[in-house]
């Protein structure tokens, strides 16, 4: 009962961390966020967006599934925390490599006569090269310690956002903007390592090891297909709107995407923070351990559902006094995407199922899935409704991907059933009986 406690305590202590951290990165980053799009304007701010989402694209490949994994092998061999941490940032730093080429020469492929959208882009992908270094917030993650990465990363904001600040008042251009990106990822990667140095048992120093890497791959390899897909739907709307429509309405598109997606870090807390503790429970406790589970999915859902309601109502003067009225087109969409959060995040929390009952590679076939109805979905949706038909196809993918495609594959039969169970009035998270 000791232990149970303690092990709630933490979790709670954990998840205040994060979110104090998110609070604090919300409210730094859309202030400056506002201010940067206004000066930019719908149409460069669209550019800085749609480089993004080629950057982003490859981020399974550049993470390798590497995230989905980690926290579970820290878990089962913590006496080779370094080992393992070595050889994800040296694999990691590789398949950046290649992504980053990757990036640019795609851009200039589609885009050969504008310059500034392949010199955006090529900003953009250098960043993923320094994203590798944050692999060791895993580590952070395992130990219930995110009060360390919580206070790096607002140090890193606060140093971004001062840059961006000094880029207003200065009046730079464009691709000052994107290097923005790239300084940030530089900053919260370095303290990281320094960081880790700091609390590291003796004898778990960094390191690169051929065999720990063969097996982090072979289990972290069916989310790099399935992570390029999830990416895929998740990025393709922002490039289809600017081949299929224009620059400008991408900058309308992307900021109903930010003020969708600004206060999910509440989300991506109660997952990260989660993820161990219900872990813990799989081998010794396997009713405990459904019970937690499903306990998260409850309150994944009870609190998106609560905030796409809110959403709906106050998209318009959200966006009005946000951004002014040249991003009043985004109000449509704004009022539609968030209905797609509680799916996103069930599928998010999905890992906490698959990984620990050897169900991983499922993963692919799902996102394949999501990937080919979302491409279908925008083809069909955005010629009709503009940025709207994006925003529909959005909310028909996360629902088509993260929950009816679980009762369509035996094994996740079980873990739907836990989603079902979870829409039933019941406590959310960790709260005893």
């Amino acid at each position: 009962m000791r232990l149970k406690t303690l092990l709630h305590t933490k979790f709670a202590h954990n998840t205040s961390w994060i979110i104090a951290s998110r609070i604090y990165q919300l409210g730094v980053n859309l202030a400056v966020s506002v201010l940067t799009s206004r000066y930019l304007g719908p149409e460069n701010y669209g550019l800085l967006q749609y480089a993004a989402s080629f950057a982003a694209l490859l981020t399974a490949f550049c993470t390798l599934g590497i995230g989905d994994v980690m926290v579970p092998a820290l878990i089962a061999s913590p006496r080779e925390q370094g080992k393992l941490l070595g050889t994800a940032i040296v694999f990691r730093f590789g398949a950046s490599l290649l992504s980053m080429t990757t990036v640019c020469l795609a851009v200039w492929a589609i885009n050969p006569d504008q310059p500034l959208t392949v010199w955006v882009a090529a900003i953009y992908g250098s960043s993923m090269v320094l994203q590798s270094l944050e692999t060791v917030k895993y580590f952070y993650q395992k130990q219930l310690m995110s009060r360390v990465a919580s206070l790096l990363t607002m140090a890193a904001r606060t140093v971004v956002a001062l840059y961006k600040i000094l880029l207003l008042l200065f009046q730079k251009d464009v691709l000052w903007f994107a290097f923005s990106n790239v300084l940030d990822h530089a900053l919260f990667g370095l303290l990281l390592l320094i960081c880790y140095r700091r609390h590291r048992q003796p004898g778990q120093q960094l390191r690169f090891d051929r065999s720990a890497g063969r097996t982090l791959l072979s289990q972290s390899c069916p989310f790099i297909l399935s992570g390029f897909m999830v990416a895929l739907y998740g990025q393709m709307d922002k490039i289809m709107i600017k081949h299929l429509l224009t620059e400008a309405q991408v900058g309308q598109y992307a900021v109903a995407l930010l003020l969708c997606n600004v206060w999910t870090f509440v989300l991506t807390a109660l997952a990260d923070s989660a993820r161990p503790v219900i872990l813990e429970q799989f081998s010794g406790n396997e009713p405990q351990y459904r019970q937690k589970l499903a306990q998260l999915y409850r309150a994944l859902m009870y609190i998106s559902f609560a905030v796409a309601a809110a959403m709906t109502l106050l998209a318009k003067p959200l966006v009005q006094l946000l951004y002014g009225e040249a991003y009043l087109g985004a109000v449509n969409a704004l009022r539609i995407l968030p209905w797609g959060t509680a799916f996103s995040y069930l599928g998010v929390a999905r890992s906490i199922w698959t990984v620990p009952h050897g169900q991983q590679h499922l993963e692919k076939y799902l996102a394949f899935i999501g990937a080919a109805a979302n491409v279908a979905l925008n083809l069909l949706l955005i010629p009709t409704w503009g940025i709207c038909g994006a925003a529909v196809a959005a909310v028909l993918t996360q629902i088509i991907t993260n929950f009816l495609c679980g009762l369509l594959f035996r094994p996740l039969r079980q873990n739907t059933a836990l989603i079902l169970r979870a829409l039933r009035p019941g406590p959310i998270l960790f709260r005893e009986k």
